[in-house]
C-alpha cells in the first residue's frame, strides 16, 4: 500500500488503483516536474511518497497496487456537487466522517493519474498540473470532470489544455471521435460543432471504432439524419 498526502489533515483517504504503469507514466511524472531526463527507480521509502517516484515502488510483476491518497472532505465538496452530497447529503447512505481517523473510500473504476492531476487542482496545487495532456489522458480526465461534476473547479486548466491541442490535424476516425467526447464533456462548443461538422462530412463509422462512449443525445442524431442532409449541415 502507497500513499500520497494532499493535506496532511486530511479526514478523507481515497483508495486508488494504480495499474501496471507503463513507460508513458514515467515520461508524464517528468514533464510535470519539467525534468526530461530518464526518471531513475528509487528504493523504496516508508511514509508518504510523491506523485513521480510511485513508479518506483511498484512490483512490475503486479498487475496493479493499491494507492491511499490523503484528502480533505472540504475541498472535494467545495469542487465537486457529487462528493457534497456524498458528504453532506441528507440520505442514509451518505459516507460519515470519522473523528479519529481518516474515512477510507474506495475508487477502484477511477483513472489513478487523472484522479491526481484533478486533486492538485482541487488542493491549490496548481504549481503541479501539467500544461499540456496527451489525449489519451485527457479522455480520463473528461470522464471523471463528468462523474464528479468537476468542469467549474478546473475550467481554467482545460481552457490551457485545449489551447495546447491541435485540432486542426485531427483527421482518424478514433481520434475524431475521441475530441468530439472531449470537447462535449469540456462544452467547448466551436470546437465541438466542428469536429461533429467534419465528422458528418468525412466518415460515416467513427463511433463504431472508438473505445469512448459518446453521449446518447449526440449518437442518436447521427443514426436518425438522412445521408443526404450532409451538405445541409456543413
Amino acid at each position: 500500500m502507497f500513499h500520497e498526502v494532499f493535506d496532511p489533515k486530511g479526514d478523507v483517504l481515497l483508495v486508488l488503483t494504480l495499474h501496471n504503469p507503463s513507460d508513458n507514466y514515467e515520461s508524464n511524472s517528468a514533464s510535470e516536474t519539467g525534468d526530461t531526463e530518464e526518471v531513475e527507480s528509487q528504493p523504496a521509502k516508508a511514509g508518504p511518497t510523491k506523485h513521480n517516484s510511485i513508479k518506483a515502488l511498484v512490483n512490475e510483476d503486479s498487475e496493479s497496487e493499491e494507492v491511499e491518497v490523503l484528502v480533505s472532505s472540504r475541498h472535494l465538496a467545495l469542487a465537486s456537487p457529487v462528493f457534497r452530497v456524498m458528504f453532506d447529503g441528507d440520505f442514509l447512505e451518505k459516507i460519515t466522517l470519522g473523528q479519529s481517523e481518516p474515512k477510507r473510500i474506495p475508487l477502484p473504476e477511477d483513472n489513478y493519474e487523472a484522479m491526481i492531476v484533478l486533486l492538485r487542482i482541487i488542493h491549490g496545487q496548481n504549481s503541479k498540473v501539467p500544461r499540456s495532456i496527451d489525449p489519451k489522458s485527457l479522455i480520463e480526465i473528461a470522464t471523471l470532470v463528468d462523474k464528479y461534476e468537476l468542469l467549474d473547479a478546473c475550467q481554467m486548466h482545460v481552457d490551457v489544455w485545449m489551447n495546447t491541442s491541435c485540432l486542426d490535424h485531427v483527421r482518424a476516425w478514433r481520434e475524431l471521435a475521441d475530441w468530439i467526447y472531449i470537447t462535449w464533456i469540456f462544452q467547448k462548443g466551436n470546437q465541438f460543432q466542428e469536429l461533429t461538422r467534419r465528422a458528418i462530412w468525412e466518415m460515416d463509422h467513427y463511433t463504431e471504432i472508438s473505445e469512448v462512449s459518446l453521449p446518447e443525445s449526440i449518437t442518436s442524431k447521427r443514426k436518425t439524419r438522412p445521408k443526404s442532409s450532409s451538405k445541409k449541415l456543413i
